[in-house]
């Protein structure tokens, strides 16, 4: 790696080989037009508050401007500084020292532009000569320190954190032309720069170009400008330009996007949870675009910031990680997942999560349990209220009988919930449409509980015609007279049925049950007495019974 460099200031000789502002000295082969660059953009010029003939003191606490900006063959990094008097004792004399990156990735190292802020690299006394070494590479100042930024950031400045990432996600994805960040002291801009790139994907941090101050940020040619309170900042009348105030307070209005709000959540947490964000951002392919943060920040919720999150549906995370990194829904994930599905519990959008859990299926990975079974019982819900077509959405696999055991598991919850007839020829057609099966055990209890309830229920007349009309009717009916038989066992049980049972419900049972068992008996007499026909017939298999 190698960086060439520059000096500008107003010295006794340069370059030029004049007495004033010039190209002090610089390295061998920089282009005019490099030069060029790097001067427009490291023009200082001091607040408008400053004093005629400022103080030693004075002049040290002015603004510093470092700044960076990426340009298509090179890119530009400097620090420009007020100096007060030159040479001549003059006022207005400001020294910049710029780089020029031929190779910005490779030269910085990894580090982040703003990193170079208080470097030891940078100088502000002109160079002897006017030749400058090439520079192999640039230290990186305090800002290099993340548990530092963090610190800053917890001591009341989140609230200006989540506004100005918020205003660069706009302006990276071209919704403005410039963010003005306005500051009591360039420091300030500094380390919210340092926050806010070391909160976005790396190549998204190395498109940001910024100066950490400019008193006149409507000419600066970057997306963030810095300036002082003492400066007017005209407001655009093409709403192209956000003007973010660092008040330290939380105070005034705020638009915060969803990914700031989360990347403030990961700060609050740690340095290596935003480490964390950063590397997933990374494996993203293709790379994250500005306006996706937002969404990217759902996966973020879910992956790092996990069971600590407040959010409670998990479906936009999973969609977006479908889609662009699938390799990151691992076993710990979906353990995750199902953590925030048991939270929620509603899967409202069954087509959405169809299609969400039929891609892991397919891609080898699975939900778990709370997952699975919250997204069954709604699916099922709505394929038994006619709302939803099971052709078309994905169901656990028939192998190892994970869908039998699912549906089986809604079926009877929702007939435990709603104990009729209605509910029972509702379950039963789904699962029919499923190719599922009750097992004997849960139809068994739906014949005595609900089935057999609703024979005996003289309000409902027509019950023996609709359990004749459900699916798995002949099994169901011969459970239901198995039922019957051990009820009708005591003869006060079996005088209520005869006189109780309807006459459409005591034929049926009469037709089904072995013809030797007290459940035929008692319903041969109950259809007897309901119709006034059979009745010698009745009595004497009575009779017959009996004297056995």
């Amino acid at each position: 790696m190698t960086i060439r460099q520059l000096y500008y200031t107003s010295c006794r000789q340069g370059k030029e080989g004049i007495q004033g502002f010039q190209v002090n000295a610089a390295s061998p082969g920089l282009p005019d037009r490099h030069e060029d660059l790097g001067l427009r953009l490291s023009a200082y010029r001091p607040p408008p508050s400053t004093p005629v003939l400022p103080t030693p003191e004075q002049i040290e606490r002015f603004p510093v401007a470092v700044g960076y900006r990426s340009c298509d063959d090179v890119a530009v990094l400097f620090h420009s500084r007020y100096l007060g008097t030159d040479f001549t004792g003059r006022q207005g004399n400001y020294f910049a020292h710029v780089l020029v990156l031929d190779a910005p990735e490779q030269d910085l190292g990894g580090m982040l532009p703003i990193e170079a802020w208080d470097s030891a690299l940078w100088r502000w006394q002109p160079s002897q000569g006017t030749r400058l070494p090439l520079i192999e590479a640039i230290p990186p100042g305090p800002l290099a320190d993340r548990e530092r930024i963090r610190t800053h950031l917890l001591d009341g400045r989140l609230a200006d954190f989540g506004v100005l990432l918020s205003a660069v996600q706009d302006g990276l994805a071209g919704r403005v032309g410039r963010v003005v960040v306005v500051a009591p002291d360039a420091v300030d801009v500094a380390r919210a720069l340092a926050a806010v790139t070391r909160s976005i994907p790396g190549t998204l941090a190395a498109a940001v170009s910024f100066t950490t101050f400019t008193s006149s940020p409507g000419d600066a040619d970057v997306l963030v400008a810095g300036t002082t309170p003492d400066v007017e900042v005209t407001n655009s009348p093409y709403g192209d330009q956000i003007v973010v105030t660092l008040a330290g307070d939380g105070s005034g209005e705020r638009r915060t996007s969803r990914y700031a709000s989360v990347l403030g959540a990961c700060w609050t947490r740690g340095v290596p949870a935003v480490g964390e964000v950063i590397a997933l951002s990374a494996r993203v392919a293709p790379p994250l675009a500005a306006a996706e943060l937002d969404q990217f920040a759902d996966l973020v919720e879910l992956a790092v910031l996990g069971s600590s999150s407040t959010a409670c549906d998990p479906l936009p995370a999973l969609e977006f990680a479908l889609r662009r990194l699938p390799s990151v829904l691992t076993p710990d994930l979906w353990r995750g997942v199902d953590e925030q599905a048991r939270r929620a519990g509603s899967f409202d959008e069954v087509q959405r999560w169809s299609s969400v859990l039929a891609a892991a299926s397919n891609g080898g990975t699975a939900p778990g349990p709370e997952l699975e079974s919250g997204y069954v019982r709604a699916a099922l819900s709505q394929i038994a209220a006619g709302a939803l077509d099971p052709a078309g959405i994905w169901l656990p696999s028939r192998e190892g009988g994970q869908r039998a055991k699912a549906a089986t598991e809604w079926a009877l919850g929702t007939l435990k919930a709603c104990p009729a007839l209605d509910t029972a020829a509702s379950v039963l057609t789904t699962l029919s449409k499923l190719g599922v099966r009750l097992p004997d055990q849960e139809l068994r209890w739906l014949a005595d509980e609900v089935v057999l309830a609703a024979l005996l229920d003289p309000n409902q007349p027509d019950s023996s015609t609709r359990l004749r009309q459900l699916p798995d009717a002949d099994r169901l009916l011969a459970l239901v007279c198995s039922q019957l038989e051990s009820r009708v066992a005591t003869n006060d049980l079996f005088d209520m049925v005869v006189e109780e049972l309807p006459a459409a419900a005591a034929g049926l049972i009469e037709s089904t049950a072995p013809r030797d068992s007290r459940c035929a008996l008692a319903a041969a007499l109950a259809h007897a007495r309901a119709t006034g026909s059979g009745r010698v017939a009745a009595l004497l298999r009575a009779v017959q019974a009996s004297a056995g």
